[in-house]
């Protein structure tokens, strides 16, 4: 009996140990760029070289937006961590999805897929503009233990849309509805309405570093919104900087800033303020794990 616990010992410590090898074989360190299979199709990823003690940084882009988005950010990211861009399935030079119709499900799970499969390991500080700021917090309430930062740039509130149709008169609002949550942007399709529902139900709140970029109120224009929407603009606004404010309010460590020179696209009006807030939660994520 007791060499078969002996026995069973070591075979189990055999086991781990071949576990913990794998892991570490699988873990890629140089800086590559390349299409990875994620499932019977690939997807393209970018990656600079791995950098020690610091987590990577992971860009998701907006909707029907590619990687070439981040184009004035990467190259500075990439000097104080690693930072990997990607082009979701249909968009840049990734495969098209054989699910015409994406999910929150499978642009998670892509993504997942695809770090793992071209060996980029946690810890993440994920980044996303716009829509893709949904599918970040989609991944972190999936995968907490992975993620331990976050920037979100003028993303979007799974929320805001439904408290834009209240605020329309009852004829607009019933058309808008006619259409479903079916949002097609370029060649990306999306069900908003899934994903938006998905997000709701996870209402994931958390204590790791946030910085929330948010358009500044110079970008506000009223002749931006469709003419028979104009009168509703102010409150539109008004409306935007709450759900901005509660996108930060989402972690006890998170805040709000205003990029006052912007647009939509922040990353590319005033890179050096996107390079900063990711450094600084990077920085952050850091600090975090010394005292753990």
């Amino acid at each position: 009996m007791r060499f078969r616990s002996n026995f069973v010992l070591i075979v189990s410590i055999f086991i781990l140990n071949c576990c913990s090898f794998a892991q570490i074989s699988n873990k890629t360190e140089k800086s590559f760029d390349k299409k990875t299979d994620v499932g019977g199709y690939s997807l393209h990823i970018n990656c600079s070289k791995f950098i020690k003690k610091s987590p990577t940084v992971v860009l998701e882009a907006g909707l029907s937006q590619g990687a070439e988005t981040w184009d004035k950010v990467r190259a500075e990211i990439a000097k104080f961590a690693r930072v990997c861009t990607y082009d979701r399935a249909g968009s840049g030079t990734s495969d098209v999805s054989p699910q015409p119709l994406k999910t929150s499900q499978q642009i998670v799970n892509d993504l997942h897929n695809l770090l793992d499969r071209a060996g980029v390991t946690a810890p993440f500080v994920l980044v996303g503009h716009s829509f893709g700021g949904l599918t970040v917090r989609l991944f972190a309430a999936k995968y907490p233990s992975e993620v331990t930062g976050m920037v979100l740039i003028d993303a979007v509130h799974e929320d805001e849309a439904q408290k834009w149709l209240e605020m329309m008169p009852i004829e607009i609002r019933q058309k808008l509805e006619s259409l479903g949550g079916t949002q097609t942007m370029g060649v990306e399709k999306v069900s908003l309405q899934e994903i938006t529902s998905r997000m709701r139900s996870a209402n994931r709140r958390s204590d790791i570093p946030l910085i929330v970029l948010a358009r500044g109120k110079a970008s506000y224009n009223a002749e931006d919104y469709p003419p028979v929407l104009r009168f509703l603009a102010p409150q539109g606004e008004e409306l935007r900087i709450r759900m901005q404010k509660d996108l930060a309010a989402k972690s006890t460590k998170g805040k709000i800033i205003f990029a006052e020179k912007s647009g939509h696209f922040i990353q590319q009006d005033e890179p050096e303020l996107v390079i900063e807030s990711i450094r600084q939660v990077v920085e952050a994520t850091k600090s975090k794990g010394k005292k753990t």
